[in-house]
């Protein structure tokens, strides 16, 4: 393994076991957000530096395409990109869990308005409105919002959460206008 390599993975799994560990230990959210600002960061810099690269002219030695050279940092061998999506994405999804069990302010509504209509006329009793407290739910509740699914049964009750809600869209708005193209654009180098 490269040395950009081992320095791109052992960052990334640092953020993800200090993310896992702060949602599985509860420790302070404060934790949790300082590891997502350094996965945008860590994100940016990517962002940042293919945009660098994308302008430079390539060029054939023997008749081989040679890779664009590093403006600021190198890139980790293909091989390991999948590693490091993954450890974004758990670090992305776990970080924010654990934000928004400690805002207190995420609240489970629910069924969507169809199902609670269709169930009262049928008799079933819906649970009330509680807060958002469970990890595996906090979890759910990351992903769904992450991947912009939203499916409604979870809901930010307040400003502050909202833009807790808008800060992981934008994360995730990172990984797919920056990183997924990266990694489209080196497989396709491949």
């Amino acid at each position: 393994m490269d040395k950009a390599s081992k320095i791109h993975l052992l960052f990334c799994g640092a953020l993800v076991v200090t993310s896992v560990l702060s949602l599985m230990f509860k420790w302070h959210s404060s934790l949790s957000g300082i590891v997502v600002i350094l996965t945008n960061g860590y994100l940016l810099a990517v962002l940042i530096e293919s945009a660098s690269r994308a302008g430079e002219e390539r060029k054939i030695k023997d008749g081989i395409l040679l890779a664009r050279p590093a403006y600021y940092f190198p890139f980790p061998a293909k091989p390991w990109l999948g590693v490091l999506i993954l450890f974004i994405v758990i670090t992305t999804v776990f970080g924010f869990a654990n934000m928004y069990i400690a805002s207190a302010e995420v609240i489970y509504v629910g069924p969507s308005i169809d199902a609670l209509a269709t169930s009262t006329a049928s008799g079933i009793s819906i649970p009330p409105p509680s807060i958002l407290e469970d990890k595996i739910e906090a979890l759910y509740f990351s992903l769904v919002t992450m991947i912009t699914l939203g499916y409604g049964d979870f809901v930010p009750a307040t400003t502050d959460t909202r833009l807790l809600v808008m800060w992981q869209l934008a994360t995730g708005g990172l990984l797919v206008i920056g990183v997924f193209p990266l990694i489209v654009a080196r497989v396709a180098d491949f």
